[in-house]
């Protein structure tokens, strides 16, 4: 074996246990310190560099990705600007943490180079989504906490967009890799329905996301259903079953009542007095928790009231201030996050900066035009896809997957990023049709 197949093969061995492990430990392994810098920090600067260097070799790409990097191209530029618009200098590290959303675009070009003649990783990866589940319900060995104790900045179980974007990112792969339909199909059924209670236990956002990578993906493979009456009810049979299981190893029973002490703790929201109003006068209509009053929108919950709130502040705030296209910039945390009007939007730690909304974030960071310029991104995706496969695919992973970040802190780390990206290189690189 000559020295290219080695390094090739070497490669391609280190990279399939990287993404088994964090598929499996998710957050913690990023938090992993080498020479004095989390794995997920290191990513980050790889990103960064990755960024420039496909800029660079933009030509060795397609004709019709040329307009796909001047969205990139000009999405660097607006960060700049923003930069200088905000006085802010460029090479601070908390800069490069808060921008990290931009720079992890570019893990697209690693999946879009990644050549499949290896198969046997989706079975890999396959494997270790069913671990992912058994670690975060059943049992979570006491050697891997220990050793995340000792040697990462923190210890905690998957969050519920990392699984998300786990669960995606294996069975659009298994599509593309693996040529056994049946086991295709039947992992598709078995191991969305054991990740639905769980998804619904942690988070309703990732919930909703996960059922509408199951009805699109459906969609989109309505032949295995179509095929067999016969395979269609032992379809329904698994997923019913499995369904069932995995709901009484999460919730004890089948009222979904249960909720973890972290989802119980308290938050307080700045419409407790509006809602008692509408209790006791039934001024304001409400709809599914939302209602209007005095030009803005609130909800019954606690946690979606004070996230609205946030993100309503942001349009205002950003609005009063003129930079509303230019954003606040990176060097220091948003403004409405610290403002003394609304407090406990740190958390109770005191550590919260995220706003918990992809687009909101984009919006307060880089303003208006980089958030439109992050849109025309996603619109050249799927166009490239759309005219290289015939059919619109790829929303099985952007819908699911940017619904879940609209809800959450999931673009803004480095496992949920690194997954997507990587996974939508792959899918623009890679033609499939549907059989």
């Amino acid at each position: 074996m000559d020295m290219n197949k080695k390094l090739f093969l070497y490669k391609d061995y280190f990279a399939t246990t990287f993404f088994s492990l964090l598929i499996i430990f998710s957050r913690p392994l990023v938090g992993i310190y080498i020479f004095g810098f989390r794995i997920g920090e290191l990513l980050v600067g790889l990103a960064f560099i990755l960024y420039f260097y496909f800029l660079y070799k933009y030509k060795s790409f397609p004709p019709n990705y040329i307009y796909l990097f001047y969205s990139i191209f000009l999405i660097s530029i607006s960060f700049v600007i923003s930069s200088f618009l905000n006085n802010e200098f460029i090479f601070s590290t908390y800069i490069f943490q808060t921008s990290s959303y931009i720079w992890t675009i570019s893990f697209i070009f690693i999946g879009y180079s990644y050549k499949a003649d290896n198969k046997n990783i989706a079975y890999y990866f396959s494997a270790s989504l069913i671990i992912l589940y058994i670690v975060n319900t059943i049992y979570y060995p006491g050697l891997f906490i220990n050793f995340f104790t000792s040697y990462s900045d923190k210890f905690e179980l998957a969050k519920a967009s990392s699984i998300l974007i786990s669960i995606v990112f294996v069975n659009i792969l298994n599509f593309y890799l693996i040529e056994n339909k049946k086991f295709v199909n039947y992992f598709f059924i078995f191991s969305t329905s054991l990740f639905l209670p769980l998804l619904l236990f942690n988070s309703r956002g990732s919930f909703l996301s996960l059922v509408f990578f199951i009805l699109m993906t459906s969609f989109y493979k309505r032949n295995m259903f179509l095929v067999s009456l016969k395979r269609t009810f032992a379809f329904i049979a698994i997923f019913s079953m499995v369904f069932i299981a995995s709901t009484y190893n999460i919730f004890g029973e089948l009222d979904f009542s249960k909720r973890s002490e972290s989802q119980n703790i308290e938050i307080s929201s700045v419409s407790s007095n509006l809602n008692k109003l509408i209790e006791n006068k039934n001024t304001v209509d409400v709809f599914l928790s939302f209602y209007i009053y005095e030009g803005r929108i609130y909800s019954r919950d606690g946690t979606t009231d004070w996230r609205l709130d946030i993100w309503q502040d942001i349009i205002e705030d950003l609005n009063d201030k003129d930079q509303i296209y230019s954003g606040y910039g990176y060097s220091s945390i948003l403004p409405i996050m610290v403002d003394p009007e609304a407090p406990g939007r740190l958390g109770e730690d005191g550590l919260n900066e995220n706003v918990h909304n992809y687009i909101f974030t984009i919006l307060a960071r880089g303003g208006l035009i980089q958030l439109i310029l992050f849109l025309y991104f996603h619109y050249k995706i799927f166009i490239i896809y759309r005219q290289k496969n015939k059919n619109s695919f790829v929303l099985v992973l952007i819908i699911p997957s940017m619904f879940n970040a609209f809800l959450d802190v999931a673009m803004e780390s480095v496992q949920f990023p690194l997954m997507y990206y990587v996974l939508l290189g792959f899918m623009i690189s890679t033609k499939r049709q549907f059989v």
